[in-house]
């Protein structure tokens, strides 16, 4: 997990976490499932930025096109080439009409393990 904004962090709430971005740096490669959840981090842009030349497996942000279509026109504004920025998957997670944290949260762990696996997600009786 990545946080910047150390007032989020509650204690024992959550594991350790990475307070900034030269740390995360170390972590990336190939096989990385990169998932922003705050599309309203101030430094969402600067950590996709770092992100980007490590080509991860994945990387996703979760909100509607309407809430991180911003970040991604400034990366565009930064001279991105649009085959990198088409590899952020935005919304994130498969369509299982989710509304609640819980189903959000399993629509992206069940998207992650799609994409790990190959496939698309789809109901598996209308597997031929």
């Amino acid at each position: 997990m990545v946080e910047t904004r150390p007032q989020r962090l509650t204690g024992g709430d959550w594991p350790p976490a990475i307070t900034d971005l030269e740390r995360l740096d170390a972590l990336l490669g190939p096989d990385v499932y990169a998932v922003h959840t705050d599309h309203d981090a101030p430094d969402l842009v600067q950590s996709l930025e770092v992100l980007l030349p490590k080509s991860p497996r994945f990387i996703g942000l979760v909100g509607s096109r309407r809430h991180t279509g911003h970040h991604l026109e400034a990366l565009r504004a930064q001279g991105v080439d649009e085959d990198v920025i088409g590899r952020i998957q935005s919304p994130v997670g498969l369509d299982i009409g989710a509304l609640t944290p819980s189903e959000i949260a399993l629509s992206i762990l069940a998207g992650l393990v799609a994409k790990r696996r190959g496939r698309d997600g789809g109901w598996l009786q209308d597997r031929d």
